[in-house]
């Protein structure tokens, strides 16, 4: 299973870096969340996976729990008043598209 989400990331962190990377001077903001526990465990990935936007710690799993995480990787898209707009399960070359469709759309809302 480990194995299986180290794959899923290192396919949707760059997609998600590229995103934050085209739509960051618009406001989009990328914050990732690991929930390794072991300090070796966390600078494992970060090695493996070079990210320029930010990286938060979860080891008691606070932030899993306040956005109800059912599946891994999980992503949601926030609006610009907090309102959780969109939450993807998985991630595919689909999700990147439909990430990128939708951020666009949230950007053009107004604040």
């Amino acid at each position: 299973m480990r194995k299986l989400l180290l794959l899923l990331a290192r396919l949707s962190m760059p997609a998600l870096d590229t995103l934050y990377k085209k739509y960051g001077a618009q406001g989009f903001r990328v914050v990732g969340v690991n929930k390794d526990v072991a300090d070796d465990d966390i600078d494992r990935f970060l090695k493996r996976v070079n990210v320029s936007f930010v990286l938060l710690a979860d080891r008691n799993d606070a932030i899993a729990k306040a956005f109800d995480v059912q599946a891994m990787p999980s992503g949601y898209l926030v609006d610009r008043k907090g309102v959780v707009r969109y939450v993807h399960r998985g991630f595919t070359a689909q999700t990147a598209l439909d990430l990128s469709k939708e951020i666009e759309g949230l950007l053009k809302d107004p604040a």
